[in-house]
């Protein structure tokens, strides 16, 4: 049976209204998260920097060459900018309910309308970022031919759709279990930035450690991303297909936790 003009009207219009209600969400976090700081755009240019330069002295100092003659400043800046992404979402997201608690009390205000800004926010910054970093090392020389543009930037944005539904399921748990906003970055992020393919490529690892640090996704979504930006690096062990389930597993258990805990956490925030 095919929908009324009505119906579709409705549609039409209710997705405009969320449309425009995430546009003013944007530009609210964008005011809370840069206008109101001294450092503002800044500090997102200094982190990554900082930490690029850091592991490129480390690398020089130590020796070591890089799987297939990989440039190590775009090898970092592969691995870097990715997973700060995944952090950032996973922060912004986890604590998009409890961030916006006034928010919420309008009823076109939903959670997830919250969490989307914040993950629309936090990725265009990374893309900016991403780009400017690498026209700044092409300026300065150094030459940089990206193999498939399309595809790594596509698997750049596959890693903040990834902490878009990992923050998301823990946002859902945040307002019930409060403790979460403290585990999460201490017990889980952190270790996540050592063993996720920011500095090493799964070829350099032994062959039953490699199975093993595959089972984690960020660093499959790494890989594919570097083998879409370097000709000189061609993936042989991730998998499109887990990479791909794995991140809708993620999606798909955000929604499922906040469409079975949104009473909860509607009583918890009003508890609060």
């Amino acid at each position: 049976m095919r929908p009324s003009s009505a119906q579709s009207g409705s549609w039409l219009e209710s997705a405009r209204v969320q449309a425009r209600v995430i546009h003013a969400l944007v530009l609210r976090e964008v005011n809370v998260k840069f206008a109101r700081q001294r450092l503002g755009y800044l500090w997102a240019f200094v982190e990554p920097v900082a930490f690029i330069a850091a592991f490129a002295l480390i690398l020089s100092v130590g020796g070591r060459s890089l799987p297939a003659g990989m440039p190590a400043v775009p090898f970092l800046i592969t691995g870097i900018i990715p997973f700060f992404l995944f952090r950032d979402v996973v922060t912004a997201t986890l604590r998009g309910v409890s961030a916006n608690k006034a928010l919420l009390v309008y009823p076109q205000v939903t959670a997830f309308d919250v969490m989307i800004a914040r993950f629309l926010l936090e990725t265009a910054t990374a893309i900016i970022v991403f780009v400017v970093l690498l026209a700044a090392l092409m300026a300065f020389g150094t030459d940089i031919r990206i193999e498939r543009p399309v595809e790594a930037f596509g698997w750049l944005i596959a890693m903040g759709l990834a902490g878009f539904g990992f923050g998301a399921a823990c946002g859902a748990l945040e307002p019930i279990f409060p403790a979460v906003e403290r585990i999460v970055p201490a017990v889980i992020l952190r270790p996540l930035f050592w063993i996720s393919g920011v500095f090493f490529t799964s070829g350099m690892l032994p062959p039953d450690l490699r199975d093993v640090a595959l089972i984690n996704p960020l660093l499959q979504i790494i890989e594919l991303l570097r083998s879409a930006f370097f000709h000189e690096f061609e993936n042989q062990h991730a998998s499109y297909l887990y990479a791909i389930f794995a991140l809708l597993g993620a999606l798909f258990l955000a929604a499922l936790l906040h469409r079975a805990l949104r009473r909860h956490i509607l009583i918890a925030m009003h508890a609060q």
